[in-house]
């Protein structure tokens, strides 16, 4: 029972930290301390693999599971967040680049001998 209860603590804490979407150096926090998070539970439920559970024990574990669920989507959404970030900043770094591009010199020379008679 001891060990649901430390579930539950876990699983109330990632719903807490998820509620709000991150933002730049916050982001970084949120990140670690959800990995931190989620790591403890594995081990927790690990633990908890060959356990026996009653029926109110059951019925909690269906509670963490509905929260899991939602986690789940929060936790995709950042996941999409930091992904549309990644490519925003690819595309800005392409650009810059092939600006920039334009006014070096450049390297063919542009010659084509033709050989046929």
């Amino acid at each position: 029972m001891n060990q649901i209860l430390s579930l539950i603590e876990l699983t109330d804490k990632l719903d807490t930290i998820l509620k709000e979407v991150p933002q730049g150096d916050q982001r970084e926090m949120v990140i670690e301390e959800v990995t931190k998070t989620l790591d403890l539970r594995e081990e927790l439920l690990l633990g908890m693999k060959e356990m026996i559970f009653s029926d109110e024990e059951k019925e909690q574990l269906k509670q963490i599971n509905e929260k899991n669920k939602a986690i789940m989507i929060k936790i995709s959404q950042l996941k999409n967040i930091i992904q549309n970030d990644i490519l925003t900043a690819k595309k800005g770094k392409g650009a810059f680049k092939g600006y920039h591009q334009l006014y070096q010199p450049s390297t063919q020379d542009g010659y084509y001998f033709d050989k046929k008679k």
